[in-house]
């Protein structure tokens, strides 16, 4: 920045600024890494302004980032957001920068479960939905709604295990009493999976025939 001396049509030589880095004990030890750096945030300045060379920013980046997970999960399709200052990060934080957090996705181990909805007319039947380790109803039923186009953006979905696993599934149903023999899952509830049986289980209840989710509010008989 000093040597922009306050004009970004400054021209700024690299290797002035090699010598003056070279002179600071905290960066010459990464100075490989200080000229890639350099030659970057020229090229930011050169499309901007001489802001892009502020260490910090005028808002608190953690805090606009937590206030929006829900958003960013949703527009980007994700499961889930993990943020961390990059204080926590290790040499991997070396890269961040105002305004340019770093991304990294990463995938988690599941188990399919298959999803059945019962009600006439709606378009939906059987689902088999990925269930990670944690999994709770909402996460289930977003993950449901990402997967499902005939699931309307906004619409409440509900998940039922059977009452009775055994006999639950081989009894006939009555469309008159769709719920009957059902148990609701409440979102307190968390879902365990163990990937060397391929299980997933409810509290000590193992989910042998799925699940039953029905769309829409429920109406008290």
């Amino acid at each position: 920045r000093e040597m922009y001396k306050g004009e970004k049509g400054t021209a700024v030589d690299n290797k002035a600024v090699s010598v003056e880095m070279g002179k600071k004990p905290e960066v010459k030890k990464f100075m490989k890494k200080v000229m890639p750096f350099v030659a970057f945030m020229k090229e930011k300045v050169a499309m901007g302004d001489l802001s892009v060379l502020d260490t910090s920013l005028p808002w608190d980046e953690m805090k606009v980032l937590s206030e929006n997970i829900s958003y960013i999960v949703t527009t980007l399709g994700l499961e889930g957001v993990d943020l961390a200052l990059s204080s926590d990060l290790g040499e991997k934080g070396e890269d961040c920068r105002p305004g340019a957090p770093i991304i990294a996705f990463r995938t988690e181990p599941s188990v399919t479960l298959q999803l059945t909805n019962n009600q006439p007319f709606t378009g939906l039947f059987n689902t088999a939905c990925p269930i990670l380790q944690g999994d709770t109803v909402k996460n289930i039923t977003r993950r449901l709604a990402r997967m499902e186009r005939n699931i309307k953006e906004g619409t409440p979905v509900s998940l039922y295990r059977w009452t009775d696993p055994v006999m639950g599934p081989r009894t006939m149903p009555d469309m008159k009493t769709p719920l009957a023999g059902l148990t609701q899952v409440m979102e307190k509830e968390t879902f365990i999976i163990d990937l060397e049986k391929n299980i997933v289980k409810l509290g000590d209840l193992t989910l042998e025939q799925g699940l039953i989710f029905r769309v829409g509010q429920e109406i008290a008989a």
